[in-house]
């Protein structure tokens, strides 16, 4: 298949177990039943280039995916001097940038913002960093590590994070469903966290 065909790889997030995040468990629904429907239009990719009508439905549907990445959070669990608790975050990648695009391996590199919220805290806090993802060139949906690292602050403390997971999905496209841990550092508190996020980025040399 030609690389520059619409690639869609998503997935839904983590969310809480148990009958006190039903929410949580709302969205990953919510989410799920995006990932059924892009994987068919994955399948159906390249008819969709040569069709301009089916193109149209594929681009309108990637257009409502990021409505709904913008709208729905992803959830994480938090561990730190307090007992575990949940935070939602709506991380906002700007683009995707190809720092190395090599005969067979490639970086790419992705800038994003994130609001986070924090219930039983009530903090509000806004992150801003960048992440890497090491990709295989001859592959279009894979596995990739990533790593990230950036800067936050907020009603309850600013300092910085870094994390480091492991992403499937199309890394040079910049569509990836990942798990991701965090080591955070703040003037209040060291905390950690882990959790599923989807990428997409509002910026592509793809698309």
């Amino acid at each position: 298949m030609a690389r520059g065909r619409q690639r869609l790889a998503v997935a839904m997030p983590s969310v809480a177990t148990g009958a006190r995040h039903r929410g949580g468990h709302a969205g990953a629904v919510r989410r799920a039943a995006a990932v059924l429907v892009a994987i068919a239009l994955v399948a159906h990719g390249a008819d969709a280039r040569a069709d301009n009508g089916l193109g149209d439905i594929v681009r309108g549907f990637i257009a409502a995916l990021f409505i709904t990445e913008a709208l729905v959070p992803d959830v994480r669990l938090v561990f730190g001097p307090d007992d575990h608790r949940w935070e939602l975050a709506w991380p906002i990648v700007v683009a995707t940038l190809p720092a190395v695009r090599g005969d067979s391996v490639g970086l790419s590199l992705h800038p994003f913002v994130e609001p986070q919220y924090q219930k039983t805290r009530d903090a509000l806090r806004l992150a801003g960093g960048l992440r890497a993802i090491l990709y295989s060139r001859k592959e279009d949906f894979q596995l990739a590590p990533l790593v990230e690292a950036g800067a936050l602050g907020g009603s309850d403390g600013s300092g910085w994070f870094a994390g480091a997971g492991l992403a499937v999905g199309d890394p040079e496209l910049g569509v990836t469903f990942a798990l991701v841990g965090r080591a955070v550092d703040t003037d209040q508190e060291r905390r950690y966290s882990i959790g599923f996020d989807l990428q997409l980025p509002l910026t592509s040399p793809e698309y």
